[in-house]
């Protein structure tokens, strides 16, 4: 999970790489698939949560940094909790051709997100 997270991360930062517009949109998708996958791994890891079922059942971004929020001790930064909602309808709309476009420092705002939580990790783990 954790190395899929990253994947999406790196496409997204090549999507922003392309300087168009759409490729915003395609770049905030990855970024909230990769931190989607992310918050999964720290839930499994660190959360107690690694036989709940519910966790391959959601995509539900606020659910899941709330479960991050209640189980761990993990650092949510307060403007990615008020992006839950909307990350959730961004992954539901690039799906189905909703006309989206990103911005780009939104994208830019939600790797940077990513990256401290991997750090996190990181300390965590050693």
């Amino acid at each position: 999970m954790l190395q899929r997270s990253a994947v999406n991360i790196r496409l997204a930062k090549y999507a922003i790489s392309t300087c168009d517009a759409y490729m915003c949109d395609l770049a905030i998708f990855h970024c909230q698939w990769g931190l989607e996958r992310l918050l999964i791994f720290i839930l499994e890891k660190f959360g107690g949560m690694s036989e709940d079922p519910r966790l391959s059942h959601t995509h539900d971004m606020a659910m899941l940094i709330g479960w991050v929020d209640a189980r761990t001790n993990f650092t949510i930064p307060t403007e990615l909790k008020e992006m839950a909602d909307d990350l959730t309808e961004w992954r539901i709309s690039a799906r189905y051709g909703k006309d989206h476009v990103g911005s780009l420092s939104t994208a830019i705002d939600l790797i940077r997100f990513y990256e401290d939580l991997r750090n996190e990790i990181a300390l965590k783990q050693e």
